[in-house]
């Protein structure tokens, strides 16, 4: 008997030798696991591959931090090396990445994932991947078909899978392109969460007054679109009928975490770059999880030569550079998705009104197997299965079927939906993009998700693109749910790619991305409404001008300190303000000293960051819980409450102070002068009870502020956390360059959920390009290996490394050991 049926069959013993058991599985099965299982899943540091058709062997060299430098003949033979090295650090990874797309996470996890399954069963995004292959060029589609092939060789390759394979008593499935298509809508989605926001927004609408909107949504795109109401006895749907989405967990776990997801790129000009080098930097913010989204990689073929961060289930390297450029990029938060209600035939459930007439819903039957221990994810688990019934309109696949709270249903409209998507084939031109040119005519043919993209090169030349699919509306702003049976609100096309905001080479010498409010490239086409606020992007301006002016020149170097850079200037401004109240007592007062004079450093061992973060918590639940209370009571009221916390951001909640006795006139005793004293108490109350220490002095936003990097079905194997799950003391906020985004947790504290996920630092000069690199967790997704979190604690302190060595030095050595001999594999491209 295995030891996991072991723990399965315990169910039936006392709860003290269920806990005995447990014990000695995680004993033996640890010592085990570690010593004879997990040690032989490592690949090997030097290997030779010899792809179908392949005229040379493709030589792959593992570097001390776990990288692939793979140096092949042709180009398709490296993308076949990039498919095989994904398939031997992340298997398991991939596994779960097509299960979720296909909606067949519950077959491993149980009930606790069949919402999720379902939600991905309506989205259908595996059809909208098949439809996006004949779009494709020959090259780009050879390219793919590659690691299509070099994934299945690495796989076959492995006479022991990982160790979540055993545990789920499950073998991968075989990967196809039409994966690896998939697996870039889902980085699209993760990107895109403006449907959230318009529900969130229709919600509101119908809970506050125009003036409390407009400092929670200051743009007057409330106003564009009529509210929907059929007859009278939908009248009542409203806001309280969306909240169950957001319940339901609609926001797609594990793989993002959709509204919170931003990023940062900028570049500086060789002019002011040292010897003469121009200069990139560029993070991305997402959802943290164990293993990183990303994996590094180097790899040369004919005329192949790049090095940078893939997308585990793509061959392409996604932000990185080549031998001439650097690229970089950023969320861009356009607004390409919309949300319908859409109208049912009364004497006929089965159509839906569009066009002026009644036509049949799409409609298709799903089955989804359910492992019937909910949350084992144990070795023989029982299975049943769960049929649904999915609709689509016109307008896209209905988001409500599954999911209580609607009166009527709703469809969700998204660029990734279209049929012909080239967003491949515009990462694939880049790998080959010599200059500003090449650069913009490949994002040219990008659609999703919409990002602002950063390039430098090797002559010094520096700008900034708009790319992805933008929507154009006949009517209406896109920022709340729509009449679906109006076509005056149906999209019109989108925005041409020569029109969507550019810069090359600007006057000030830099430029910067961090998903802040575009300009519209002198043109009135709309972009989005949902920017972050413009801190983070000031911040970055800040510090290098500081440096221009005073006459230095910009190096990799200083590209890093701003990259950990914890000043929060929304913050800094608050603060300013808040501190100026009545202290209630000596410990109140003592917290305002702290306070004042502060510069919004969230570092973790900062104590003003400490207060200031619990106290303004405190302050938005006076302030917009009474709000919600007057309408919402119902379950679904603490869900709703979170989302807009989250939606009033700092500088949103400074304007909700200034305006408080005129627009919010909280239900409080003393009235808006009741709120800051006993919030500020609540603050330092909670403070004291999560740290255990009533003393300031043993504050630090770092004992409440914890970066969680979660396993994807750890959540479902409990007992297994901690052999999966890393974790550190964080700092940062939402508005830092250092990004951190958190949720509260009572009695723990804050729980960083979005964060960045790499840091890369580009130096483009005269003798080449000097990449360094960090990613947030490590390149292998084997729990043995050591590779497996080596930059947790490395990535959290700002440290680097160069990811290519230069030709000459290592990676020449490298390659001649593996020529010598140590391992090869004969692959099969079929």
């Amino acid at each position: 008997m295995n030891l996991f049926n072991l723990l399965k069959l315990s169910k039936r013993f006392p709860l003290l030798t269920r806990f005995i058991l447990l014990v000695l599985l995680v004993l033996s099965g640890g010592y085990y696991v570690c010593t004879r299982l997990l040690g032989s899943t490592l690949p090997p540091e030097r290997m030779q591959l010899f792809p179908d058709g392949a005229l040379s062997p493709v030589f792959m060299a593992r570097d001390v931090n776990g990288v692939p430098h793979i140096r092949a003949r042709t180009d398709e033979d490296a993308f076949f090396a990039i498919g095989y090295a994904h398939a031997q650090d992340r298997l398991w990874q991939l596994e779960l990445q097509r299960r979720t797309v296909h909606g067949e996470l519950s077959e491993l996890f149980g009930r606790e994932t069949l919402k999720q399954d379902i939600w991905y069963r309506s989205l259908n995004l595996h059809a909208a991947a098949q439809s996006a292959w004949p779009a494709l060029s020959d090259q780009a589609r050879r390219s793919l078909q590659k690691y299509v092939d070099g994934v299945n060789a690495g796989m076959a390759a492995q006479s022991e899978l990982p160790v979540e394979f055993r545990q789920a008593g499950i073998a991968p499935q075989r990967w196809t392109v039409y994966d690896s298509l998939a697996r870039l809508k889902l980085f699209a989605l993760n990107l895109s969460g403006s449907f959230q926001l318009d529900l969130t927004r229709e919600a509101a609408r119908q809970t506050l007054t125009t003036a409390q909107l407009r400092t929670l949504f200051p743009d007057d795109a409330l106003e564009g679109t009529p509210a929907v109401r059929v007859d009278q006895a939908r009248e009542s749907a409203g806001a309280a009928a969306l909240l169950p989405l957001r319940e339901a967990g609609l926001a797609p776990p594990p793989w993002g975490a959709p509204t919170a997801a931003g990023g940062n790129a900028w570049a500086v000009a060789g002019r002011h770059g040292e010897a003469g080098a121009a200069l990139l930097a560029n993070d991305l913010q997402l959802e943290l999880q164990i293993p990183s989204p990303w994996y590094a990689v180097h790899a040369k073929g004919e005329r192949l030569a790049v090095s940078g961060m893939s997308l585990v289930g793509v061959p392409l390297v996604i932000f990185g550079r080549n031998d001439r450029i650097s690229w970089g990029g950023a969320s861009l938060r356009a607004d390409s998705q919309d949300v319908y209600f859409e109208n049912t035939d009364p004497d006929d459930a089965s159509r839906y009104q569009a066009q002026g007439q009644w036509l049949p819903f799409v409609t298709r039957k799903e089955t989804i197997q359910v492992r019937a221990e909910s949350g084992s994810a144990l070795v023989g688990a029982q299975q049943r299965t769960v049929s649904v019934v999915l609709r689509a309109t016109k307008n896209g696949p209905l988001i409500s079927d599954q999911f209580a709270g609607f009166d009527r249903p709703v469809s969700l409209r998204w660029v990734g939906f279209d049929s012909g998507d080239t967003s491949y084939e515009a990462w694939y031109r880049l790998q080959f993009a010599a200059d500003w040119q090449d650069f913009r005519a490949a994002l040219s043919v990008h659609a999703t998700p919409a990002l602002k993209m950063v390039y430098a090169d090797i002559d010094g030349n520096i700008g900034a693109i708009a790319a992805g699919k933008v929507p154009v509306r006949k009517q209406g702003g896109g920022a709340l749910p729509a009449p679906g049976w109006d076509q005056r609100f149906a999209w019109a096309g989108y925005v041409p790619a020569a029109r969507l905001p550019a810069v090359y080479n600007p006057a000030t010498g830099f430029v910067v991305a961090a998903n802040q409010q575009e300009a519209g490239a002198g043109n009135s086409d709309f972009i989005g409404r949902d920017w972050a606020s413009p801190a983070r992007a000031e911040r970055i301006a800040q510090l290098l001008q500081e440096r221009l002016q005073a006459g230095k020149r910009l190096g990799p170097a200083d590209m890093k300190r701003i990259q950990g850079d914890d000043v929060d200037l929304d913050a800094a401004a608050l603060a300013a303000e808040l501190v100026t109240m009545r202290p209630d007592g000596a410990a109140q007062a003592k917290a305002l000293d702290l306070l004042r004079g502060w510069n919004g450093t969230m570092a973790a061992d900062s104590q003003p960051a400490a207060i200031f973060n619990v106290w303004t918590r405190h302050l938005r639940k006076r302030l917009l819980g009474d709000k919600l209370q007057q309408y919402w009571n119902r379950p679904e009221q603490g869900g709703y409450l979170r989302s807009l916390d989250q939606q009033m951001g700092t500088r949103a909640l400074r304007q909700a102070l200034a305006e408080c006795r005129t627009v919010w006139r909280p239900a409080t005793a003393a009235g808006c002068d009741g709120l800051l004293q006993p919030a500020l108490q609540a603050a330092l109350d909670e403070i004291g009870k999560i740290t255990g220490s009533r003393s300031m002095a043993d504050w630090r936003w770092g004992a409440l502020q914890r970066g969680v990097y979660a396993h994807p079905s750890q959540d479902t194997w409990r007992p297994f956390n901690g052999l999966f799950e890393r974790g550190t003391a964080q700092g940062g906020s939402p508005n830092t360059v250092n990004a951190a985004d958190s949720i509260f947790i009572d009695r723990q504290g804050f729980e960083q959920r979005t964060g960045v996920s790499f840091r890369q630092v580009f130096s483009l000069g005269e003798g080449g390009i000097v990449h360094e690199f960090m990613n947030s967790t490590g390149q292998s997704g084997n729990v043995a290996s050591r590779h497996y979190a080596d930059m947790v604690e490395p990535f959290s302190r700002l440290e680097y490394t160069r990811l290519a060595p230069d030709e000459t030095a290592g990676r020449a050595r490298s390659l001649a050991a593996a020529a010598a001999g140590a391992v090869s594999h004969q692959g099969s491209s079929r």
